[in-house]
């Protein structure tokens, strides 16, 4: 029970950690009006130009990071 409830909570954790990143991710592709969409299409080329931040930050924004993959993959108590 205690094994059950444990894993519970960790994907509960999970799910919400998933929806904060969906929610961010459709906030910053989301149509803008010109006097916001222009500012923020101006930025982010900038900060994607940096290879090394521009692949961190895939990994984080797919979740294939291995933060975020260890926080989003728990294996099922019953299989341990």
């Amino acid at each position: 029970r205690q094994k059950l409830a444990a894993f519970e909570r960790a994907r509960l954790s999970a799910a919400r950690l998933a929806a904060r990143w969906a929610q961010l991710n459709m906030m910053l592709g989301r149509p803008l009006p010109p006097w916001l969409s222009g500012p923020r299409d101006a930025v982010f080329p900038r900060i994607l130009a940096n290879r090394e931040l521009h692949d961190s930050l895939a990994r984080i924004f797919t979740m294939t990071d291995a933060v975020m993959r260890a926080q989003t993959h728990r294996q099922h108590p019953v299989d341990t």
